[in-house]
């Protein structure tokens, strides 16, 4: 939900993992990043449909794509690693969610309550990409917590797309849900931090982490590994060039 000028991203543009020569670009999903959505869809953190279509309209000018999502942006990049003929030649996620759920409802469990910083956040983020606008629902974050608003503004997003009900648990396994379900068809990596403070390992489907490779850094946080760790994006580098190779 950025502009992309955040600090993860610009560290991994220019980090070692991408040389000089090379081209690499900043995607986001409609109503994220400073775009506005004009009317409402039933897609959640797991789309991919329009990154498919970007990707489909330069795959024949590269020789190779590898898609990174970083935190919930790894969701759509892990589901379309596991599409039955990916478009990419490889797919990283770092410091993604598996199901988001677990996410929030173990930060309401804290003392400090970070889910009342991402309520907030979300409602700000809905704003600006018009989906307050195309969803009736509450003119202030109140609660600002993950069940007192994320959660059922997600869901009446999806009521109002369809035209029925479902809870969020019925929505989460095809929409919310970024884990691998299997192994993937294309070469796929997945980092975190074991002290990540945002997406913890507790909430993480460990039983299927075993579908793809998997990188345990020391630090860097959420997100950081590219600026904090020395050596995570030189091995990124040559990782990408093994995975593109086969």
């Amino acid at each position: 939900m950025s502009s992309g000028r955040d600090f993860y991203i610009t560290s991994l543009g220019m980090s070692p993992a991408i040389a000089r020569d090379e081209s690499w670009v900043v995607f986001h999903n409609p109503g994220q990043g400073g775009t506005r959505c004009e009317s409402v869809s039933a897609h959640g953190l797991t789309r991919t449909d329009c990154l498919s279509h970007f990707l489909r309209h330069i795959r024949e000018q590269f020789d190779s794509i590898v898609v990174v999502g970083f935190s919930a942006g790894g969701m759509p990049s892990m589901s379309l690693a596991q599409e039955e003929q990916p478009i990419a030649d490889a797919f990283i996620s770092v410091c993604s969610p598996d199901r988001i759920r677990l996410v929030f409802e173990d930060q309401a469990s804290w003392w400090l309550r970070v889910d009342v910083f991402f309520a907030v956040w979300f409602h700000l983020c809905m704003r600006a990409g018009g989906w307050f606008e195309l969803v009736p629902f509450k003119n202030f974050p109140w609660p600002p917590t993950w069940e007192g608003y994320m959660k059922p503004f997600s869901v009446r997003s999806f009521e109002i797309a369809t035209g029925r009900h479902r809870s969020f648990e019925e929505l989460e396994a095809e929409h919310f849900d970024g884990s691998l379900r299997m192994p993937p068809k294309a070469p796929c990596l997945r980092i975190w931090c074991v002290d990540d403070p945002i997406v913890t390992t507790r909430t993480l489907e460990h039983g299927r982490l075993e579908h793809c490779e998997v990188w345990w850094e020391k630090s860097g946080g959420h997100c950081g590994q590219f600026y904090w760790s020395p050596d995570c994006a030189q091995r990124l580098r040559e990782w990408v060039l093994r995975a593109c190779k086969k």
